[in-house]
């Protein structure tokens, strides 16, 4: 289990392909052979894919434009103090 503790810091190294080759190939062996290191990891990276992934997407230059004129003249309508 300590030998766990030592390949999961390595964790952040591997999901942005910062290991030497020698560590690597180390790493990859061990998790070969360690189910929980392996899921592990694998949370890891769907978790950094999903946080890497827009959680909606621009709406582009059309919807921009006179954006804050349009939110203003929306504010003043529905004033009511």
């Amino acid at each position: 289990m300590s030998s766990c503790r030592k390949y999961r810091s390595y964790f952040p190294d591997a999901l942005y392909g910062d290991l030497d080759p020698k560590m690597e190939q180390s790493f990859r062996n061990h998790l070969d052979t360690c189910k929980a290191c392996s899921a592990q990891l694998k949370k890891l990276e769907s978790a950094l894919t999903h946080m890497k992934t827009p959680a909606k997407p621009d709406p582009g230059e059309a919807f921009w434009q006179n954006y804050w004129e349009k939110l203003y003249l929306r504010l003043e309508s529905e004033d009511t103090s």
